[in-house]
């Protein structure tokens, strides 16, 4: 009697205890909706001032609401890609990715002309010499390497990812590219007596070794850690993290792109002690901690006091971080004490120092 008092005790406690994981799941959902409606009514908010200024967020931000878009087009054909910024040329990324006039996977808003000038730029950085442009072979088997140091390779790397897949369908790019003429030696190829077998290969080929080592890199960062660097450089590594979240032509790059993203707020939910981002250099900056790239992101997210430089391509998708960074945020009583240690990132590369970081 004993034995089947106790079966029929678990037998009633299922259904009891799968109606609880059923309600927890619900207030999860729930929660995460609620979170999300909160990041939305911020960055819609952004998105509306953004799209009352000019520049190409001004034109980004129009086309996201699908606004004026001829003022959009317009000022996309006015602006002068040259004089942008080398580290703010990846702005055409989410531009041209979400709304180009032949595959745009948002809507195909850009004109034609749009469309044409933004691919002639994205081309003409792979000439000899070009400014704003940085470029090497991607090699899918040496992850560590950054074409500089981190910030640069983010900012290139997914460039040159964008120009790659913009330009290869086009014949009067395609039919032009030479290997030998358009991308320079180093960074894992020494010369091409080494590797005779990329001088032959086509701009197909390269985006292809684009996508491939941008697969292998993100796994890498997530086996030997995040970020080589800190303060503002930072935020060029964390954009890149986004574009590739939101833009990759890959759904693997894309996914390991959100996961990297995960760890990314997991760290800062980790190292913010009373409102205050810490981690190298920042805790004792206290004049930049309040305008520290993560804090200006984290706002759309977490809420609390506002910093002046979110990262702007995180804001033109739908990526929200995990509960469990958010739960470390809102309950600091919780948390408890801890000791947090990161290993060096990024340091694991045969020759991993010869370049700077």
């Amino acid at each position: 009697m004993k034995t089947s008092v106790q079966v029929f005790a678990g037998l009633s406690f299922a259904p009891v205890m799968a109606v609880m994981l059923l309600v927890s799941s619900r207030a999860v959902a729930a929660d995460r909706e609620q979170r999300f409606h909160e990041y939305d009514t911020r960055r819609m908010e952004w998105m509306q001032k953004t799209a009352a200024g000019g520049g190409l967020w001004g034109a980004t931000a129009r086309m996201y609401l699908n606004r004026e878009i001829d003022e959009a087009n317009r000022i996309v054909m006015e602006t002068d890609f040259s004089r942008i910024y080398w580290a703010k040329q990846t702005e055409l990324i989410p531009l041209y990715e979400m709304f180009n006039a032949d595959d745009g996977h948002r809507a195909k808003l850009l004109s034609r002309e749009a469309t044409d000038k933004i691919q002639n730029h994205l081309w003409e950085r792979f000439q000899p010499g070009a400014e704003h442009a940085r470029h090497y072979h991607f090699v899918p088997d040496q992850p560590w390497r950054s074409w500089g140091n981190q910030n640069h390779g983010f900012v290139y790397q997914t460039l040159f990812y964008t120009g790659a897949n913009a330009v290869k369908h086009a014949p009067k790019y395609a039919e032009q590219f030479a290997p030998v003429k358009h991308v320079p030696v180093g960074q894992g190829v020494e010369s091409y007596e080494q590797r005779p077998e990329l001088t032959t290969i086509s701009l197909a080929d390269y985006a292809e070794s684009a996508r491939q080592l941008w697969r292998t890199k993100l796994l890498y960062m997530a086996q030997t850690g995040l970020w080589a660097e800190d303060m503002i450089y930072r935020v060029s590594n964390v954009e890149g993290a986004y574009n590739l979240a939101y833009h990759a032509d890959d759904p693997v790059v894309r996914q390991r792109a959100s996961m990297i993203l995960d760890l990314h707020w997991l760290l800062y939910a980790l190292q913010t002690v009373d409102d205050q981002f810490g981690g190298a250099q920042n805790r004792f900056k206290s004049h930049y901690a309040g305008y520290h790239p993560e804090r200006g992101t984290g706002w759309f997210y977490f809420g609390g006091r506002r910093g002046s430089q979110p990262c702007k391509a995180a804001i033109v998708g739908d990526y929200l971080p995990p509960q469990i960074a958010c739960d470390l945020l809102e309950n600091p009583g919780k948390r408890g004490c801890f000791i947090h240690r990161e290993r060096l990132p990024m340091l694991n590369g045969p020759d991993e120092m010869d370049h700077d970081l």
